[in-house]
């Protein structure tokens, strides 16, 4: 009966089974395990940068608030102070990795709670992350138990990092694996996966003077088209940055309401634009201080809004006026292409012609097999003969800086005839475009235009003549 007892996990009470402790070792257990370290296929995974900062956050605080990560991540002590703790998701800035590395000695060490660093290998002289053999069973004591637990939480944490982020970041980690791995005598290696997320977000989340300046591009550049024209999505982003300015880096940043403004009238939807708008005015006109919470209403009631209007089926209406200046641009554009079409065909037809008269004139070569006889242009008498051919002086148009007066063409040469075929050869090779040919695309354009501006936007017949008309000016 007693080892039945021994046996027996104490019943516990909790909401969330990943919130328990976990034993990989049990049915229950194992499937939580495995959940919690499912891996997704690559072209889906997040690669960590500072550019996609607000990705990278958001994967890791999925992650920490499913899988119930806890103290690991949200309650990191300070090696400094053991009093004080941390969490890695919004003071990353005030935890370093030594603070870390203290935690994980407690964890894969064997370190007790009251130690501050890892301490010097008396061996190397240097603090080597030395794993220590943890042997637990069903009569362990709950000290024991504790560590247990603490590592499988661990695993976890570095499992899931595996299977979420990209290989481009894994290999970014494990240029810093000498911070994470802990080593036995036998050459078994764990990894600590707090240690990990913790450099995760270092990648992402630069040293102060770099990061300071990310962050405020990330604000002043947010825009409709940055975040395929969803306003909350952008606010997420852009609220992230200004309190890693504000609070994280004890900075200010005057500029964050115009920015916001400014973002927020970027978006298509007229009347959501239009209530910005208001809001802005409002805003310019009040007199109160700019408060953290007066800023976070002004965020609230636009978020408000959006979600009324996206309930309501108002958020994908657009104003019948860009509509019109939609169709307008997509019939431009095609105006525009056949125009560069023709005008490419137009340019072709003078290169070539321009070229066939840069042949007629520029200096050749000594006379060798196959190339023009230079003979031909030195002056010897009006009548010759050049290797038993004979060859009549014409000085009427083969001028060049070779032979400025003239060259020998073959015998009963008529240079008007000859000049007559050349053009016609030329003509046959390419044919320019007429400005009667050019005028009569740009109409068959236009009646196109009108046709779809009143047809797909709603111009009337005049509104369309008049648009087409004062472009066509222009």
């Amino acid at each position: 009966m007693s080892g039945s007892t021994a046996n027996t996990q104490p019943e516990s009470f909790v909401i969330d089974p990943f919130a328990a402790d976990i034993n990989p070792g049990t049915t229950r257990g194992q499937k939580l395990f495995i959940e919690a370290c499912d891996q997704v296929e690559e072209e889906k995974r997040v690669t960590a940068s500072v550019e996609n900062q607000h990705t990278t956050m958001k994967t890791i605080a999925s992650l920490v608030q499913r899988f119930h990560w806890g103290e690991q991540v949200l309650a990191v002590r300070l090696a400094s102070d053991l009093n004080v703790t941390k969490s890695l998701l919004t003071e990353s800035h005030a935890l370093t990795i030594d603070d870390f590395k203290v935690q994980a000695y407690k964890i894969w060490g064997g370190g007790v709670d009251t130690a501050i660093e890892v301490p010097v290998n008396a061996t190397t002289q240097r603090r080597d992350l030395i794993l220590t053999d943890l042997p637990v069973t069903a009569t362990s004591t709950d000290s024991i138990k504790k560590v247990f637990y603490a590592r499988v939480r661990s695993t976890m944490i570095r499992r899931a990092i595996e299977g979420q982020f990209s290989s481009k970041t894994l290999e970014a980690l494990r240029l810093q694996r000498k911070a994470y791995e802990w080593k036995n005598a036998n050459g078994l290696v764990e990894e600590d996966g707090a240690t990990m997320l913790k450099i995760l977000v270092d990648i992402v989340k630069p040293s102060l003077k770099v990061g300071l300046k990310e962050f405020k591009d990330v604000i002043s550049k947010a825009n409709a088209k940055a975040y395929d024209n969803d306003p909350l999505e952008m606010l997420d982003v852009m609220e992230n940055a200004y309190d890693d300015i504000t609070i994280n880096r004890q900075s200010t940043y005057d500029q964050y309401m115009d920015d916001l403004f400014k973002a927020l009238k970027t978006f298509t939807n007229r009347v959501f634009v239009d209530y910005v708008t208001r809001l802005e005015d409002e805003w310019e006109t009040d007199v109160t201080e700019d408060t953290p919470a007066k800023i976070d209403h002004f965020i609230q009631t636009v978020r408000k809004k959006y979600n009324n209007m996206k309930s309501r089926r108002k958020w994908e209406i657009v104003d019948p006026a860009d509509a019109k200046i939609l169709a307008l641009s997509t019939q431009l554009q095609e105006v525009q292409q056949q125009l560069l079409v023709e005008k490419s065909k137009h340019l072709c037809s003078s290169t070539a012609a321009h070229a066939t008269k840069a042949d007629t004139t520029e200096s050749k070569p000594p006379a060798r097999k196959g190339t023009f006889d230079t003979r031909r242009t030195k002056f010897v008498g009006q009548n010759t003969v050049i290797d038993g051919v004979a060859y009549d002086w014409c000085n009427k148009g083969h001028k060049s800086s070779a032979s400025p007066d003239g060259m020998y063409m073959p015998a009963g040469h008529n240079h008007e005839e000859w000049l007559a075929k050349k053009i016609a050869r030329r003509n046959q090779r390419s044919t320019p475009v007429s400005s009667d040919q050019v005028n009569s695309i740009k109409l068959a354009l236009s009646e196109k235009m009108k046709a779809c501006l009143m047809t797909k936007a709603g111009f009337s017949e005049e509104e369309a003549k008049v648009f087409f008309d004062d472009i066509h000016l222009n």
